[in-house]
């Protein structure tokens, strides 16, 4: 049977000249120490794998959940041969006051068929002057079939000063901590639960893309 062993041992009484070989080191418990070089998305952006795009400067006007009419939406195309992970997604608020509501993704379980009347949002490299190209399609206008799910991003209150998860008075910022991806064939689109907003708000999605 196959397995891997460590030693335990005190990293701080330890320094190893460069080319060393040496066994991983492992704590009290058995588990594996380890140190991080870079953060946490670093690696994939450097191999290509992740991407973001956001609405231009004045932004869009995000609707309300029944709409067919989306104003920023993330497609992975049928047959891409990629899961799209989200990685987090922005907003900034260009007025005082906002909507009270739940702000949104909105989605079906399956999408049978792709968006029409597109706009389309350019898709960067994480890695700004990279060249790798984005299989997801980003869009801050797409007719779609109307969603039937959702999952919450955080709140608008009567004031943004109080947005839930916020950065400050202009701001709003969700991670979302490998909880949603979509497999070939599948949208999400901002939106609120039962109201439209009224303001144009800047918005940007980032994501990671991985084989199937």
């Amino acid at each position: 049977m196959a397995f891997n062993q460590l030693s335990v041992s005190n990293p701080a009484a330890s320094s190893y000249a460069d080319g060393s070989t040496v066994t991983a080191i492992g704590g009290k418990q058995a588990e594996t120490l380890v140190s991080e070089v870079h953060v946490k998305w670093f690696t994939a952006a450097y191999r290509g794998k992740v991407f973001f795009a956001s609405t231009l400067i004045a932004g869009t006007i995000i609707p309300i959940s029944t709409t067919t009419t989306a104003t920023f939406a993330l497609y992975n195309p049928i047959g891409s041969g990629v899961n799209v992970e989200l990685i987090h997604y922005d907003v900034g608020l260009t007025a005082i006051t906002a909507v009270v509501g739940a702000l949104c993704l909105g989605f079906s379980a399956v999408l049978p068929l792709a968006p029409t009347s597109l706009t389309a949002v350019t898709a960067f490299p994480a890695i700004i002057g990279g060249s790798a190209a984005a299989s997801a399609r980003c869009y801050s206008a797409a007719t779609i079939t109307a969603t039937t799910s959702n999952y919450v991003i955080g709140n608008f209150t009567t004031t943004n000063t109080t947005a839930a998860q916020g950065l400050g008075p202009f701001a709003m910022h969700h991670d979302f901590d490998g909880k949603v991806a979509l497999g070939p064939g599948t949208l999400v689109h901002t939106c609120m639960n039962t109201a439209a907003q009224t303001v144009a708000m800047t918005q940007t999605f980032a994501w990671a893309e991985w084989p199937v």
